[in-house]
């Protein structure tokens, strides 16, 4: 998953895993890999430590030459709403569905037997985005504009233009392949094994070390790396690489009281995503 906003990084090695303002922090498809005519479940995962109103869109834009400029779903989907969704955050979640056109022999001839979708998940503060506005009549209309298009296909134009503390865009490759190919990429598993994973939520003192280990495998068998991210307190290292399927990160959590949220992903860096996620408490 490629980032379109980085948290600044410093000079101490914790800082990228601090989210400080909104940030979409991890995108999970279930499946990762697809078929033609398959669907997916979309899982967005989102830090809003500010906790702002927060509206979610997500569509995709494949560009192949054999369709011209525009995104190829204007003219495979026959509805905006196959290929572009609006949603709001239930807790630090928003979901969204896709399905993959069943007619993509074109697609395949021009690119070959499988290809790489991008997915782009904007995560904005109401009235903060003009360009959900305009998704939101496209999806009224039943229409999107060659303007809307456009913009959709290359977001850089304008998301220098939002404000980085009330937006976050990130984009994820989705690959689809041809039905003759068998075996597809799976998602990573885990299971926590901290004595805290079965509570509702994580509970510490102000200023101690909570361990957060896991076991971790990849149906595909990729290496599994561990990606951590805090709205409170800090870790240590922002990448940890899972070794005997065992996997562990520490939370250092901050010297006064506090309530925020952690995310564990783990990550195999050929599609596949888990995600764990928790609320933290901070007592004296």
């Amino acid at each position: 998953m490629i980032s379109l906003l980085l948290l600044a990084c410093g000079s101490q090695s914790y800082e990228p895993t601090r989210i400080d303002s909104l940030q979409v922090v991890a995108v999970r498809l279930d499946r990762p890999e697809l078929r033609a005519g398959e669907v997916t479940a979309i899982s967005s995962h989102i830090a809003n430590p500010d906790e702002l109103a927060v509206e979610v869109l997500t569509w995709t834009c494949l560009q192949v030459e054999v369709e011209g400029e525009g995104c190829v779903e204007a003219q495979a989907w026959s509805s905006p709403s196959d290929w572009i969704s609006l949603s709001t955050l239930e807790g630090s979640t928003a979901f969204a569905r896709r399905e993959v056109p069943e007619e993509l022999d074109e697609v395949f001839a021009a690119v070959g037997s499988s290809f790489e979708l991008p997915l782009y998940v904007l995560a904005c503060e109401t009235g903060a985005c003009p360009i959900i506005e305009e998704a939101r009549a496209a999806l009224d209309q039943g229409v999107v504009s060659e303007r809307l298009q456009q913009a959709l296909r290359a977001p850089e134009a304008w998301l220098q233009k939002l404000d980085p503390d009330r937006t976050s865009l990130t984009v994820r490759l989705v690959r689809i392949s041809d039905s003759s190919e068998s075996n597809l990429n799976e998602n990573p598993t885990f299971e926590a094994r901290f004595a805290e994973a079965d509570e509702p939520l994580i509970e510490g003192r102000a200023g101690s070390l909570v361990d957060l280990s896991f076991l971790t495998s990849d149906p595909n068998f990729e290496s599994v790396y561990l990606y951590s991210f805090t709205t409170i307190g800090r870790f240590a290292e922002r990448r940890v690489k899972a070794e005997s399927q065992i996997v562990r990160t520490w939370l250092e959590l901050p010297p006064n009281e506090g309530e925020g949220q952690v995310w564990v992903v783990f990550d195999d860096r050929d599609g596949g995503i888990a995600v764990y996620s928790q609320e933290v408490s901070v007592t004296q």
